[in-house]
């Protein structure tokens, strides 16, 4: 089975929202699971979708099987996957401003980068020590 295209879905505009930001411009606990989804799903689109839409509520929302049963939308899936099955899906932008606050930190972290520099010559080594010795 070749598998061409994979589209994630939620009905948490918020998340999504999340996810289309860069993950370094996050509060800590937020980016660091942020950058985690965007890793694994780099290459694939996240949509978003209508909670009436989403047959995980279902669950979610505690029906019991006797309720699954008689239920369309969880058997068949959400109506828009079908209309959409030969169309373009129509991309929503997601709009960051009434959460805006939740998503960014207060300062901005900065990047840090370190660097090793490996030398045999040893006054090379009690010259970089000095520098960084007489503060």
């Amino acid at each position: 089975m070749n598998i061409e295209e994979v589209i994630f879905f939620s009905d948490s505009t918020i998340s999504l929202a999340w996810i289309n930001s860069p993950a370094h411009q996050l509060k800590n606990f937020l980016g660091n699971r942020v950058s985690k989804m965007q890793s694994l799903t780099e290459h694939h689109q996240w949509r978003h979708i209508l909670s009436t839409e989403n047959p995980a509520d279902i669950i979610s929302r505690g029906a019991d099987t006797t309720d699954l049963k008689n239920l369309n939308l969880w058997w068949t899936g959400p109506t828009i996957l079908i209309e959409e099955m030969n169309n373009d899906f129509s991309s929503s932008e997601i709009k960051m401003d009434s959460f805006e606050k939740e998503l960014y930190s207060d300062e901005h972290k900065q990047l840090y980068t370190n660097n090793l520099v490996l030398s045999s010559d040893s006054d090379f080594i009690t010259h970089i020590l000095s520098l960084s010795n007489n503060f």
